[in-house]
C-alpha cells in the first residue's frame, strides 16, 4: 500500500510537529507502506530525515515566504483543490492522510485529523 501525506495547511506548532516526530521514528523495517509520499514546504520537509521509503515532494505552491499572507493561503488552497488529486495519482497512492483536518480535494480514500 502506498500512503500520499498532504501537509499544505500545517504551518506551525502540534500538526506540524505530529508528522515530523511520527515519520522520524517510524521504523522502516516493519512499515505498513511500501511508500509514503509526503507534499510540504521546506520547513517540514528538512526536518523529515530521509528513509528510503519516504519520498518528500516540495512543492513551489506550498513554500513557506509569508505563510500567513492572503497570496500564501490562496496557493495553497490552490494546490489543495486542484493539483493534489493529480499528484496523488501520478504516484499511485492508495490512501491520503490529512494530518490538516480536512479535505477539499474530491479524493475518496482518505483518513483526517484534528489536533486541537
Amino acid at each position: 500500500m502506498i500512503l500520499g501525506i498532504d501537509t499544505h495547511n500545517l504551518r506551525s506548532g502540534g500538526g506540524k510537529n505530529y508528522i515530523i516526530e511520527i515519520l522520524n521514528n517510524a521504523d522502516s523495517d516493519h512499515f505498513y507502506f511500501k511508500e509514503i509520499h509526503i507534499w510540504g514546504n521546506e520547513k517540514i520537509l528538512d526536518r523529515i530525515n530521509e528513509n528510503e521509503n519516504i519520498v518528500k515532494h516540495y512543492e513551489k505552491y506550498l513554500k513557506s515566504n509569508n505563510a500567513n499572507s492572503i497570496l500564501s493561503y490562496f496557493y495553497r488552497i490552490y494546490w489543495h483543490i486542484f493539483l493534489l488529486k493529480k499528484n496523488i495519482r501520478k504516484n499511485n497512492c492508495d490512501l491520503v492522510f490529512f494530518p490538516g483536518s480536512y479535505n477539499l480535494s474530491g479524493i475518496n480514500n482518505y483518513v483526517c485529523i484534528n489536533l486541537n
